[in-house]
């Protein structure tokens, strides 16, 4: 395809036709994901048990070290939208995935909405539409049962009501309210997102708000600590114990955060976007060489270099987090959207400043930088549907091997659970970690105990540490390029 120079000015249909074919590719994505029967990988129905506690009146938090034993890597408010699933449909997945793909669909719409108002483009706001749908975070983890694009819509939705604020205009009550409730959501479903409720507070300090700004912090802070109050006195200290003491314990390695990064790094459009952001800086560096302090009040007080320091927050920040044991691509969700929002800033600079050839650069590496990582997570796709027979065949063995109303442990939960099985230790991996002697111990002696009429884990040497458990042979190959998993009985135990 040639683009002519009188093209190059009116990018927006190329704009719109390449963000058509992004959604085309993450709808396959979507679609495989949605109706895939058991777990994404991600162990997604670990998530029930905190909802089923909620169903049941209980404070999910109080279940560390008494049976079913549950620990809670999320917020609460993302186990009661769960819980909403589960009292209406029973146990399954495909409720929490629709909300991961509704979330994924809010915070487009936000970065969309909020582009629009710094720009008064339309084809920037197209462009942002772009650069969110190609951001490969978002692309590996929409479509699964899991907080993080969740409480980035919430983030998202409150700092776009932030932007919306003029300085010369009062600012309604009601709108104030919703930003507070919905950054306590965000930082309810996914503990990690703060940055939204700092932001709103520096866009009311920006438009001179001083009054609005002491009020939302405070109603933030004040909300914020009575629902930790609240979750730690009805859990007898289990929230505090959960969140901060045992998290405390936590390895954490900035090895393991460069790792990440690197990660990151290898995608395309990352790496095209911190490149890009590098060629709006060189062609802005006679700002730095005539830096005055009226420049910079300006510069300060405008809402678009809040968005760059949106940006440049949520990236160290993802960089840090991920650097805590379990950390993966997910912690950058965040800073996908931002980045997407930078990318659409430099956009409109690029065609308010008659740079035509750059902007059309933009567009095409964001597209064919992406179309390259979407076919990679397809292939990933592939071999998840590809080891569906294996996992049926766990599944189909647990419910030959156990009696209803068994107790079992699975890394997969809904292999013993939908074969009518109690499972325990939803988040198996703080039972199994190191940090916790505690947990450790619990977790050994429930298994040598023999109680368990199934075991479903991550390795074929179960047996070795618990040699009271047998390891079933399938007639399945093990899945060479997904998660395999592994199904133990009691030695005692024979096959019907």
């Amino acid at each position: 395809m040639v683009i002519g120079k009188e093209n190059q000015n009116n990018l927006l249909p190329f704009v719109r036709v390449g963000a058509g074919i992004l959604g085309v590719f993450l709808l396959a994505t979507i679609v495989s994901r949605l109706v895939y029967p058991f777990c994404n990988g991600t162990w997604e129905s670990m998530n029930w048990m905190p909802a089923a506690h909620l169903l049941e009146g209980k404070n999910p938090y109080s279940y560390a070290f008494t049976p079913p034993y549950s620990m809670l890597p999320y917020g609460i408010f993302y186990y009661v939208l769960l819980a909403a699933g589960v009292a209406s449909f029973g146990f399954q997945m495909w409720f929490g995935r629709i909300l991961s793909i509704a979330a994924f669909a809010v915070c487009i719409w936000a970065i969309v909405k909020i582009t629009k108002k710094l720009t008064d483009s339309k084809e920037a706001a197209w462009l942002a539409c772009l650069a969110g749908l190609a951001m490969f975070p978002a692309q590996s983890w929409i479509g699964i049962m899991r907080p993080d694009l969740i409480a980035a819509a919430f983030g998202l939705v409150a700092m776009y009501l932030a932007f919306t604020l003029e300085e010369d205009k009062k600012t309604p009550v009601w709108r104030g309210v919703w930003m507070v409730l919905l950054s306590l959501a965000a930082l309810f479903t996914k503990q990690t997102l703060l940055l939204p409720a700092g932001f709103i507070f520096l866009r009311f300090l920006q438009i001179k708000k001083w009054r609005e700004a002491v009020w939302f912090i405070s109603a933030f802070a004040v909300a914020a600590f009575s629902i930790m109050f609240l979750l730690n006195y009805t859990s007898s200290g289990g929230f505090f114990w959960q969140q901060f003491t045992n998290a405390e314990k936590l390895p954490y390695r900035i090895a393991q955060a460069a790792l990440i990064f690197t990660v990151m790094l290898k995608q395309p459009t990352f790496l095209f976007s911190l490149v890009l952001l590098s060629v709006f800086g060189c062609l802005n560096r006679q700002f730095f060489k005539k830096f005055s302090p009226s420049e910079l009040l300006k510069v300060l007080r405008s809402p678009k270099f809040l968005v760059f320091l949106y940006f440049a927050g949520s990236l160290i920040w993802a960089f840090l987090s991920a650097g805590r044991e379990g950390g993966n691509t997910n912690y950058y969700i965040e800073n996908s959207f931002s980045t997407a929002l930078v990318c659409a800033l430099i956009y409109e600079y690029f065609k308010r400043n008659a740079l035509p050839r750059r902007a059309l650069a933009t567009v095409i590496l964001l597209l064919f930088g992406s179309v390259f990582q979407q076919i990679r997570v397809l292939r990933g796709e592939y071999f998840r549907w590809q080891a569906l027979s294996y996992y049926r065949e766990i599944s189909d063995t647990v419910g030959k091997l156990t009696q209803p109303g068994s107790d079992c442990i699975s890394i997969y939960p809904e292999l013993v659970v939908w074969n009518g099985c109690r499972f325990n230790f939803d988040d198996f991996e703080e039972y199994n970690g190191t940090w916790s002697p505690e947990l450790i111990e619990i977790f050994g002696r429930e298994i040598r105990s023999g109680r368990f009429a199934a075991i479903v884990w991550y390795d074929d040497t179960l047996q070795s540490k618990f040699p009271n458990y047998r390891l079933v042979p399938m007639s399945q190959k093990i899945p060479e390029k997904y998660f395999p998993a592994y199904l133990y009985v009691p030695e005692t135990r024979q096959t019907k």
